[in-house]
């Protein structure tokens, strides 16, 4: 998929009647750039990733209830609300921001949508791990096919709630940005929470993530384990599919981390 161009930005400019209030800057996917609508800030995203245009469906049909607003949508052109910085940057309690997630996840989970056709579901996302054939994965199969045989009634997921996708949205309290837009379990939301965002923060605040948010979110905590443990291997997979080794590690790791604990418990 190429990737947008000046050009391409400088045309959604003037389709929207925008004002440019920043440089431009590239994601992996998109070209963006501050703007202002109307004489207000806004945030304007141009990417030809379906993934980014699916995570835009999910934005509008959340209503920016728990999410930032879409304003406009033209083509491959989003024009986004502008909201403050990121969790990451504005809280550094651990806990907190774990409780911050918790309540961000929650307010998505709340919204019903109608419509959730077309949007992908985890176990496509997670044909990945099925098709991976080390021996490594087998134990996490089993764990996910069973996750995704019984699980609880699907809802629209943000799919990558962590602490830089979630900002200050002032009266309206923290708002999500970037979804995936996937439809699924809720219990699947919560485990990006436990892959941010070095290896030493992840497995030394473990423990404690799990027991907060097992509490937070009302899951039971071999539940919960048992979807971290999935997570972290379909997402450690998708690195090795890339040919990223290093980044594979330390959601591995937590895969591990996460086996471990169920096995004490089963022991």
């Amino acid at each position: 998929m190429p990737q947008p161009t000046r050009d391409d930005l400088t045309n959604a400019v003037l389709r929207l009647g925008l004002q440019l209030d920043g440089d431009p800057f590239r994601s992996l996917s998109s070209l963006m750039c501050l703007v202002t609508h109307d004489g207000r800030p806004a945030f304007l995203k141009v990417t030809n990733q379906p993934e980014d245009l699916v995570g835009a469906r999910a934005l509008k049909q959340w209503g920016g209830n728990g999410a930032v607003r879409v304003l406009v949508r033209d083509g491959n052109a989003i024009l986004l609300e502008r909201a403050g910085n990121t969790l990451r940057s504005l809280v550094t309690d651990d806990a907190s921001a774990t409780q911050v997630l918790c309540v961000a996840a929650q307010r998505l989970h709340a919204n019903r949508p109608k419509d959730l056709d077309g949007f992908p579901t985890l176990r496509t996302w997670f044909c990945s791990l099925f098709d991976d054939a080390r021996p490594r994965f087998d134990q996490v199969k089993v764990i996910a096919a069973g996750l995704l045989d019984h699980s609880t009634p699907p809802v629209l997921l943000h799919g990558d709630l962590h602490h830089e996708n979630v900002v200050d949205g002032g009266d309206r309290g923290w708002l999500a940005i970037d979804p995936k837009g996937i439809v699924g379990a809720r219990e699947f939301d919560y485990c990006n929470i436990f892959t941010n965002w070095t290896l030493q923060d992840a497995v030394g605040h473990f423990d404690a993530r799990l027991e907060l948010v097992a509490r937070a979110a009302h899951i039971d905590r071999i539940d919960l384990l048992r979807w971290i443990a999935s997570w972290s291997a379909l997402s450690g997979i998708w690195h090795l599919e890339d040919g990223d080794e290093v980044s594979a590690a330390l959601p591995h790791s937590i895969m591990e981390l996460a086996l471990d604990r169920l096995q004490v418990h089963d022991a």
